[in-house]
């Protein structure tokens, strides 16, 4: 009998969660600093309410002013002992507790960020450890690969990503009662450190943008000789934003596949995946474009009118840049001026008869004549990539002026006038992510919200729970 579980992939976290717990635990050193006010004092690390503590000691008491000037300054140190070296800077902590009368040497810091001294030397492989509030599970919207922890194995869950000519895998794990949730991401080759957290960025962002899920907070990188993760060297730690968790994922999830009936194969391809990876890498604006979108997801129906509008001007920005000549009413550019000339000319006629105001004023806008509207320019894009837009959403485009200027034609009070603002915000986030998921290249389906809300509302939706695009 074959054996359906034998091709996937084995990972090994129990080693990495067990060395940041190590690391993490109470613990004394002595620091190494070029301030004299610190060097050869004593540290101690510990655990509390949760929080990371680094409590030390200077060798000299401090009065008011010498202890603003620390905390106000660059001052680096590193805490160590018989097992590691731990490097800190007084900027890595969120604050510090002023000493007391009983250990007036002592300042008590909940720490952001600390790392091994020699993280970023050399290519390691690398692993990024990020706790979730809520299991994170790929499996129900990537193309993904068969995975094994531990004595489980998982049918899919595990995503491979080819970035910058490197290769790195993402899959999630909880513990059995799934008290702690964590989203994992790990290079497939030794990589230097600088190189894996800016492609550890591109892979969370793109993460949130299919899953909705943008996993922030805190997040621990352990680098290792071996890729197994059994032999780790160094560790680093930063305290990031808060992670933004909402349900507003590309396409549905497998249980909503399952409860409406729709097809199964309707998961998020992972050569997709790569490629909107790879251009968020190259593409910085396109990053600026779905975290705009993303960060809107957490926010009130009236802010992410404006929020979605925004990322609707940005990415038809992108499109009708790269695609000039499609936009402008005159693309043969030799004719463009020709025309220009002319119509300069003529309004040179009239000069004796204007203002030099006037005059000024007309030439700026002859000179943008061979530009497209903003309505042309906000439609277009989806005509070049062959999306047909409905009535209902070419009209929630042309309100996105409304929210843009902080008029709101809508009252939110009203119930039937609420349900309309909710209608046109989601027709929004439908068009931004489709035209970000055409620009990648992108040919499948796409949730539509709004067709869901009307469901939700008791309303009989009008539109299908898909669109293909």
């Amino acid at each position: 009998m074959i054996d359906p579980f034998k091709d996937a992939i084995c990972k090994n976290v129990s080693i990495s969660l067990d060395f940041v717990e190590t690391v993490e635990s109470r613990a004394s050193y002595e620091i190494q600093s070029g301030d004299p006010s610190l060097d050869r004092g004593t540290a101690d690390t510990y655990l509390e309410d949760g929080s990371f503590m680094l409590a030390f000691r200077t060798i000299r008491l401090l009065d008011h002013f010498q202890r603003s000037k620390l905390w106000k300054s660059d001052t680096a140190f590193v805490c160590r002992n018989d097992q590691r070296k731990l490097a800190f800077s007084i900027k890595s902590f969120g604050g510090y507790s002023i000493p007391n009368m009983q250990d007036p040497y002592r300042f008590k810091c909940p720490v952001r960020e600390y790392h091994t001294p020699r993280v970023g030397h050399g290519d390691h492989f690398f692993r990024a450890i990020i706790p979730t509030k809520d299991p994170q599970k790929p499996a129900t919207l990537f193309d993904s690969a068969k995975l094994k922890i531990s004595t489980v194995t998982y049918m899919a869950g595990l995503v491979t990503i080819h970035l910058g000519r490197r290769q790195y895998h993402l899959f999630a794990y909880s513990t059995d009662d799934e008290k702690r949730n964590y989203l994992f991401v790990e290079s497939i080759e030794p990589i230097n450190y600088h190189e894996f957290k800016k492609a550890l960025d591109v892979i969370l962002l793109s993460y949130a943008f299919v899953t909705g899920y943008f996993a922030r907070d805190r997040r621990h990188i352990v680098g290792a000789e071996d890729l197994s993760f059994t032999q780790i060297t160094e560790i680093s730690f930063e305290t990031l934003p808060n992670t933004l968790s909402s349900k507003y994922s590309v396409i549905p999830t497998s249980a909503l596949r399952t409860v409406f009936r729709m097809p199964h194969e309707m998961s998020f391809p992972e050569s997709t995946f790569n490629d909107l990876c790879e251009q968020l890498l190259s593409h910085p604006s396109l990053g600026q474009v779905i975290l705009v979108l993303v960060e809107g997801h957490s926010l009130s129906l009236e802010l992410r009118a404006a929020v979605y509008s925004i990322a609707l001007e940005a990415i038809t920005d992108i499109v009708s840049k790269e695609n000039q000549s499609k936009f402008t009413p005159i693309p043969q550019k030799r004719l463009a001026k020709k025309v220009l000339r002319a119509l300069l000319s003529t309004l040179e006629s009239f000069r004796t008869e204007l203002s030099t105001d006037g005059i000024e004023t007309l030439v700026k806008k002859l000179q943008v004549a061979n530009s497209p509207t903003n309505k042309d320019k906000l439609l277009r894009p989806f005509a070049l990539y062959g999306v047909n837009l409905t009535a209902h959403e070419i009209d929630c485009i042309e309100r996105r002026n409304d929210f843009l200027h902080g008029r709101f034609p809508f009252d939110p009070c009203n119930v039937d006038q609420k349900f309309q603002l909710e209608q046109t915000v989601l027709a929004l986030l439908y068009c931004v992510t489709t035209l970000v998921l055409k620009y990648i290249g992108y040919t499948g389906f796409v949730i539509y919200y709004p067709a869901f809300n009307e469901l939700n509302k008791g309303h009989r939706p009008t539109n299908n729970f898909v669109k293909h695009i």
